[in-house]
């Protein structure tokens, strides 16, 4: 995950640190008796963090220690990167337990949580139990997610916006703009996304734009719409749109878009129209390894290299593990 303060630079935090956050973690390297703090409950208070890690930075004195949300912070010295040192709701878990409840998390399903004996004591058993409740919980449209103080690179958003309670906000991907689709329509109260909708093409024959809801597993509900293959693109890009959001991660452009001029706006706006631009191709990457690519925590890069070293068709990714792909990746350099 990343934040960025108001200076614009950005500080990276790892999401093994936060067990509401496991479903974003696929890979931890280290020694697997290397001991982390991970907080039980979920963190979300990322603004504030922010905030105080730019204090801590932009004093006379440089701070490597500092608190937030109910939590000491701790980070080196020229280096952006943070973490949790204590919490009150806190335990310490090793490399090893923490694959070990990463790849239970994210196991499709629901099967009763089974370990190794040598990976369980209090806190491993502690966590478990946290994680178990968060696996059985059904996802809802009712979310709870912080509008950040920055927005990642690639993920537009309406500049008419503004600032405070209440406020509807607009952000979308390759495609789409406020005024058209695809876009998300986020719903914002006290500076929390309570919920999200995307919007889509009209079905054929109807001119009313398609308004499915963002669930709190940050998918979108599908179901009871008819869908095209143009219209199940749009939704996996807008799913890559709000993911790029709660993480802080670049929105890498994955579709051939053409830049062009946008039709005039119906509402008064203080802007001037903006000027056309040529036209820009952007090239393809394939669903299927951006998939791959944000379900195990890597570059797209990575996975579109690795694809073209081996020829792989990106249909194949789905049989492919993490594992697996590393080993085939270490070898491109001396096959």
């Amino acid at each position: 995950m990343k934040i960025r303060i108001d200076s614009g630079d950005e500080y990276h935090l790892n999401d093994y640190h936060f067990l509401h956050r496991y479903r974003f973690v696929r890979n931890i390297g280290g020694g697997g008796d290397s001991a982390h703090v991970v907080l039980l409950d979920d963190f979300t208070k990322w603004n504030e963090l922010a905030v105080a890690v730019e204090a801590a930075v932009g004093g006379k004195v440089e701070k490597t220690e500092f608190a937030a949300g109910g939590v000491r912070w701790q980070r080196k010295a020229g280096r952006k990167e943070i973490w949790p040192t204590a919490a009150n709701h806190a335990v310490e878990l090793t490399n090893d337990q923490i694959a070990a409840l990463a790849t239970w998390f994210n196991e499709a399903g629901y099967s009763a949580p089974q370990f190794p004996p040598k990976l369980v004591n209090a806190s491993f058993k502690t966590a478990v139990a946290v994680l178990d409740r968060i696996k059985q919980a059904k996802p809802t449209t009712e979310l709870s997610i912080q509008w950040p103080l920055r927005l990642p690179p690639g993920v537009g958003v309406d500049r008419r916006t503004k600032d405070g309670p209440g406020r509807d906000r607009y952000i979308w991907g390759d495609e789409g703009s406020v005024e058209e689709y695809p876009h998300i329509h986020c719903f914002v109260d006290g500076g929390y996304i309570t919920s999200a909708h995307a919007t889509i093409a009209p079905e054929d024959g109807s001119k009313d734009k398609r308004h499915p809801k963002f669930r709190s597993d940050l998918a979108v509900v599908r179901d009871g719409f008819a869908l095209t293959a143009k219209d199940t693109r749009m939704l996996d890009e807008l799913e890559r749109v709000m993911r790029a959001l709660v993480s802080g991660e670049e929105l890498v452009r994955t579709t051939t878009t053409t830049t062009q001029p946008r039709r005039a706006r119906k509402v008064v706006d203080e802007e001037p129209a903006p000027t056309p631009v040529p036209t820009v191709a952007v090239p393809v990457v394939a669903a299927e390894l951006v998939r791959f690519a944000d379900s195990n925590n890597i570059t797209i890069e990575r996975v579109v290299a690795f694809a073209a070293y081996y020829d792989i068709e990106p249909s194949q990714f789905g049989t492919w593990d993490l594992k697996s792909f590393e080993e085939m990746e270490a070898r491109m350099v001396t096959d």
